[in-house]
């Protein structure tokens, strides 16, 4: 089942400045409802004042702002790749999950996958000093 995203993709309404928190984590799981990965992962939250120039630079470009909601499908693979970004600002949390998002992007699952794709990619490169997953 493919999931849409919840709310409006308006990158003009949010600023980097009002970003107080960003938590991301990446993993590969046997199945969309258990809490612990198979394997390696990427987990990395960081403060506003500790939040890397490219990912808040890419936070920005990409529109990640606007978005919110579940994107992907989790019946599409075994195990399950599953992203999760929380993004806490001042007007209130920004929550994304993607399911299966290399599967997805192969497929042609919608704009909102690409974007999500580079930012997460840049999260990536933030977190190893090198360059993220792929490129799209």
């Amino acid at each position: 089942m493919v999931r849409h995203a919840l709310g409006v993709r308006n990158a003009s309404v949010w600023s980097v400045t009002m970003i107080r928190s960003l938590a991301y984590s990446w993993g590969l799981y046997p199945n969309a409802q258990a809490e612990m990965p198979m394997g390696p992962t990427v987990a990395v939250t960081w403060s506003a004042a500790d939040l890397p120039s490219e990912v808040a630079a890419a936070f920005v470009s990409e529109g990640i702002g606007g978005l919110a909601g579940t994107f992907g499908d989790e019946t599409l693979g075994e195990p399950v790749e599953i992203d999760d970004l929380d993004v806490g600002m001042d007007t209130g949390r920004v929550r994304v999950r993607v399911y299966n998002r290399g599967i997805g992007l192969m497929r042609g699952m919608g704009p909102e996958l690409v974007q999500l794709h580079r930012f997460f990619s840049t999260i990536h490169a933030a977190t190893s000093g090198g360059p993220g997953p792929g490129p799209t």
